[in-house]
């Protein structure tokens, strides 16, 4: 996830942003680089992308259990009863998975830039377990 932890107030015409990255290539700016309101700064495309794959993934296999289930033919009791158990069972599982991917893929943010200007610093604060915290100085 990208997450602003803070952003300074503008003081002598710099504006610092500090977020957290999961990798390098999420931040999409550089020093020297100009700048306009609304730009991005910071983005998860790549975690984005894979979460969207496996949201189609599960969706396809949450229809095809879906399907699978309303195809159940009566059997004897007892044979019935654990396949129907089953499917439920695959099928909650399913919708669990998909609504965690759901979640996930909103948490997922861009961080755009408030300001118009150069970017004066990138800076690697530090990591933190598998983020990177970075700061971000614009000169406005």
């Amino acid at each position: 996830m990208v997450y602003v932890l803070q952003q300074t107030p503008p003081k002598h015409n710099r504006h610092t942003i500090t977020t957290v990255l999961s990798q390098l290539s999420d931040l999409k700016v550089e020093k020297g680089q100009k700048i306009n309101v609304g730009d991005i700064i910071s983005d998860r495309t790549a975690e984005r992308t894979k979460l969207q794959v496996k949201k189609q993934e599960l969706s396809a296999s949450l229809s095809r259990a879906i399907l699978s289930l309303n195809e159940l033919k009566p059997v004897p009791i007892p044979k019935f009863q654990t396949e129907l158990q089953f499917k439920q069972t695959q099928i909650i599982s399913l919708q669990t998975q998909l609504d965690k991917v759901d979640e996930e893929l909103k948490q997922l943010t861009s961080v755009y830039s408030p300001y118009r200007g150069k970017v004066r610093s990138v800076k690697i604060v530090r990591q933190q377990e598998s983020s990177i915290i970075a700061e971000v100085t614009l000169g406005i």
